[in-house]
């Protein structure tokens, strides 16, 4: 199988959520196509103002070359002379970074408070810098929430889906709190959460100081950024858990510092050139890059690094598109966290608050497969863990499971590295679509046992069998894995085809199926675990201390999968190496190769992808060599050297490889579809819309908008509809409120005034409803009309009150600026579509306009034997057919043939395949909303009618078109 690659940068603007988004993302070209450096994290002041600006600005941007995106601290923003500040900035084309030091509920002073912006301080800074001004900070506070409020949660959520609205609200205050700006530097890997809401233009992390592997952090950060089309920044820290580095001695805070303290120049340089190969827009230090005497500043060996990086990006460009074929995916609402790091003493948890599942402890050891070791970090003096070496290359990213199929046809290999499955509903059939289109394009999917619903139902699983520490797991090569531990195997009811490539004695291990251009490798091991923990109670967490793990892969998973990810390799270089790969082109690479132990290894560099040609290495700045600090403090080793044959220890070199290529499966970009428009559906009850939506990950892929039951507006007051108002506009969310439920004569509403209080009661109850709608930013409203009285109303008054009471609500409608979408139902006064047609004529008010129902077609009998196109082309040529919006739903049937206006999904139902995905194309095409109106059981039925509705045709395997419908 071809290693499989995607040789383009990142596009922020060909991503449908890109025009909807609350703030206008950056693209490379904002920063000039090349890497910029991050510098300059705070300005003096005196006395309420800044100084010393236009000399700071000069020795860090200009003269010492340490970069061009200003990064300052909080208090800066309410100096007299900001504006001032803002100016120059401007005039010199840099940028305004990640405005940082807010810490929630901390009091209004000091470095790290609770501090918010002026009023009118974000819109001025987009309005002076538009795209270089890069938002306020949102700065380790995943990390924050997980060590301070995740354990206040009483009750505590025991579903990860309330743990995700928990998580979701604190930060929709904090964003709000900010101004909704924002760049975060995430100090865990929940960086998706924060780029789904709209509102942040980059993401990156602080690596080295207490915090987790840069390695498994970029692979969360480069999956969020390409799954969300945000861009990501790189950041290294001079901290560590026992003090930071500083070229001068002293204490702080209870932290030592001085030139051997906090991270090794070492490891410095090894991230800040990591997170260059990884495509980041910027990179760069925290802080530590002057020594200042007697007025006049040098640069520090940490200073020397930044400016060596920052000449070698400007000489040599990008670097070439990042090799990373590999993706392994989570569930959306998992809220999986390194299995121990700075914020809590518990290990083994998720959202802050929850136990590992099986899923998550096969998240940590497919994660343990491609960066052994990486949950050492921060625990050891000897700085292991921050990086680590890697067996298959560093060529992974980690994506969550409301990545849509354009996106996840950037990756060559995916790895199920989670329990896809848990949440019951939204994801299943969904994902099963779009793991199946992946397939069909020649991609390789590879998952367990316990995710073989997303299978579509290839393959029927039997009941589980025990087997005993020290079974003999045989390959299909002769290759042969003896199990250590005892472990659990699905057998194998039905499929449609496989071969086995593993066998316990007679039992299947694992199977492979073929599918369109791919593959699928199904590992029949619920999780690919042992079967019973390996340690009981607690577990020692503790410096220099490595942590136990409870559950393991299997020996013949790490094979499979081991095959698997060698795949996807360009070049290798050689044991216990960290090994990054870039493509400039064809036959033309980028490698990074660093070494992260203390003694020295050899280094070969293989090609897999053709004869090498050349390899150059590209000349590094070596000032930190034999400085101060080069290494961590008490670590005392034999380094070795760096030459043509060995790597010294904790060093990084950089080489440009010319190959023959031959074996690379290039992909062909990748062709999102244009964002859903007009496409809305209901959601019932009048639960919290928000929750609704969110509980639907892939929500914002099919639908623009919402329709809502009119007492959704009735039983809130308006303060809270204001405040559920700011999220719903942020994500440019459409509403319309659904009178009809309402609309029954008698217990609720009704349109005639044939009885007064009865009618003064229901205007005063819409008119309140309309008023909310302008409060809560709805202009459009759904309207039936209902049965007349049984006495005292012929049907001559019936139509003359109807006409009255239906003119009042248009004019009190307009009033407001509403529209109003009359549907038709053959149980109401005017019930089929002619009659409800001429109604609307006879109201002759420019703000009423009709809605076709299809199940009330069906119900009223008019469909006939007719199908969706010709029924609807028949009444366009019997009357102006004005259509405002058409609502999808069926009927139900009971055995006796008796129709019921349950409002059912589509899917299954003739409707479904009788021409309506045609009639709904048409009127899509001339604006017309098509608002999904059935009463759903869970979201996996609502997808089923997103495609009964809106067929999606999926390409053949060589062809890069467009999703279509």
């Amino acid at each position: 199988m071809s290693a499989a690659h995607y040789p383009y940068l990142l596009d922020p603007t060909v991503y449908p959520d890109y025009g909807r988004r609350h703030v206008r993302v950056p693209t490379w070209e904002t920063f000039g196509n090349a890497t910029q450096m991050l510098t300059l994290r705070g300005f003096e002041q005196e006395d309420g103002k800044l100084v010393n600006v236009d000399r700071d600005l000069d020795d860090y941007t200009e003269r010492f070359g340490l970069g061009r995106i200003v990064w300052p601290h909080f208090p800066t923003v309410f100096a007299e002379n900001f504006r001032e500040l803002v100016d120059e900035i401007k005039r010199r084309g840099l940028y305004l970074f990640d405005i940082w030091g807010h810490v929630p509920g901390s009091g209004m002073e000091g470095p790290w408070a609770h501090t918010v912006p002026p009023d009118g301080m974000v819109e001025y800074l987009e309005g002076e810098l538009g795209d270089h001004f890069l938002g306020f900070d949102n700065g380790e506070q995943d990390g924050r929430y997980v060590g301070g409020y995740a354990q206040q949660q009483c009750p505590a959520a025991s579903d990860r889906f309330r743990q995700y609205l928990n998580f979701q609200r604190h930060f929709q205050r904090m964003c709000d709190d900010l101004g909704n700006h924002m760049s975060t530097l995430v100090s865990l890997c929940f960086g998706h959460y924060f780029l789904k809401e709209g509102n942040h233009v980059l993401i990156g992390a602080e690596t080295a100081q207490a915090l987790p592997n840069s390695q498994v952090y970029y692979a969360f950060i480069r999956g969020a950024g390409k799954q969300h089309g945000i861009p990501w920044f790189g950041n290294a820290s001079v901290f560590n858990r026992w003090g930071f580095k500083q070229y001068t001695e002293g204490q702080s805070e209870g932290y030592e510092f001085g030139p051997t303290k906090g991270t090794s120049l070492s490891l410095l340089k090894r991230l800040i050139y990591t997170h260059y190969l990884y495509n980041c827009v910027a990179v760069g230090f925290e802080s530590g890059w002057f020594i200042e005497e007697e007025g006049e500043r040098t640069l520090t060996p940490i200073g020397e690094i930044q400016a060596g990086a920052g000449r070698l990006m400007a000489e040599n460009g990008q670097p070439g598109t990042m090799h990373a074929p590999v993706a392994l995916m989570l569930d959306h609402f998992a809220g999986w966290a390194m299995p121990r790091h700075l914020y809590t003493e518990k290990v083994y948890q998720v959202w802050g608050a929850m136990p590992y599942d099986p899923g998550d402890y096969l998240t940590h050891g497919a994660l343990s497969m491609l960066y052994p070791g990486y949950e050492d970090a921060s625990y050891f003096r000897d700085e292991r863990g921050f990086l680590s070496p890697t067996p298959y290359g560093d060529m992974s990213d980690c994506v969550l499971s409301d990545a849509p199929p354009w996106v996840l046809e950037q990756y060559g290999l995916l790895v199920l590295a989670g329990d896809v499955c848990r949440e019951e509903g939204h994801s299943v059939p969904e994902l099963a679509d779009n793991l199946a289109r992946f397939v069909d394009r020649g991609g390789h999917v590879v998952l367990t046992a316990a995710n073989v619903a997303v299978s579509g139902g290839t393959v029927q699983l039997g009941p589980r069998t025990r087997f005993d520490a020290g079974t003999s797991v045989t390959f299909a090569d002769g290759r042969e894995a003896v199990e250590p531990r005892a472990f659990d195997l699905h057998g194998v009811e039905s499929s449609d085809g496989f071969d086995v490539i593993a066998r316990c004695g007679e039992a299947p291990a694992a199977i492979r199926v073929q599918r369109g251009a791919g593959t699928a490798t199904l590992l029949l091991s619920p999780f690919g675990l042992n079967a019973d923990p390996l340690v009981s109670g607690p577990i020692a967490n503790e410096e220099e201390t490595p942590l136990a793990c409870p559950f393991v892969l299997l020996e013949h998973v790490r094979q499979i999968l081991g095959d698997a990810l060698s795949s996807q390799q360009l070049f290798s270089v050689g044991d216990g190496l960290s090994l990054i790969t870039c493509r400039k082109g064809p036959g033309s690479y980028t490698l990074g190769v660093h070494n992260n132990d203390a003694a020295p290894h050899k280094l070969h560099i293989v090609s897999r992808c053709g004869e090498i040609a050349d390899a150059t290495e590209i000349e590094l700045d070596r000032s930190e060599q034999g400085a101060v600090g080069q290494h961590p403090e008490q670590v005392l080793a034999e380094r070795g050297i760096s030459d043509t044959e060995t790597i010294a220890g904790g060093d990084i070199r950089l080489f440009d490889v010319t190959v023959r290529e031959t074996g690379v499966r290039v992909l062909p970009v990748s062709q999102p579809p244009e964002r859903p428009r007009n496409r809305m559906i209901t959601v019932p009850g009048i639960g919290d819309l928000k929750a609704a939506i969110l509980a639907w990950p892939t929500f914002f892929q099919h639908f623009d908008g919402v329709q809502i039951d009119w007492m959704y507006l009735r039983v809130r007051d308006a303060a809270q509809l204001e405040r559920e108002r700011g999220w719903l506009e942020r994500q440019d969310v459409r509403i319309v409120a659904d009178f009809s439920p309402g609309l029954n004569f008698y217990p609720d509403l009704t349109l005639l005034d044939t009885l007064d209080f009865r009618y003064d009661e229901s205007v005063a109850a819409i008119d309140d409803a309309l008023d909310k709608m302008q409060t809560f930013g709805v202009r459009r409203a759904i309207i039936s009309l209902h049965r007349k009285p049984e006495n005292q109303c012929d049907e001559a008054r019936a139509d003359d009150r109807f006409l009255a009471g239906v003119q009042s609500l248009c004019r009190r409608a307009s009033e407001r600026g509403i529209e109003l979408l009359l549907q038709h139902h053959p149980t109401k006064w005017h019930g089929n579509v002619a009659d409800t047609l001429r109604f609307i004529e006879d109201v002759g008010a420019d703000n009423l306009r009709f809605a076709l129902n299809t199940a009330h077609v069906a119900l009223g009998g008019e469909f006939g034997e007719s199908a969706w196109p010709e029924f609807v082309a028949s009444r366009m040529d019997a009357s102006p057919l004005d259509i405002g919006a058409l609502l999808v739903s069926a009927l139900a049937t009971d055995v006796l043939g008796q129709s019921y206006d349950t409002h059912a999904p589509v899917f299954g139902n003739e409707l479904a395949t009788d021409g309506l995905a045609e009639v709904v194309r048409d009127l899509a095409g001339r604006g017309v909303p098509i608002i999904l109106d059935a009463d759903y059981p869970d979201w996996a039925a609502a997808y089923r009618d997103v495609r009964a509705v809106w067929p999606t045709v999926v390409p053949d395997a060589n062809d890069s078109g467009r999703e279509g419908t």
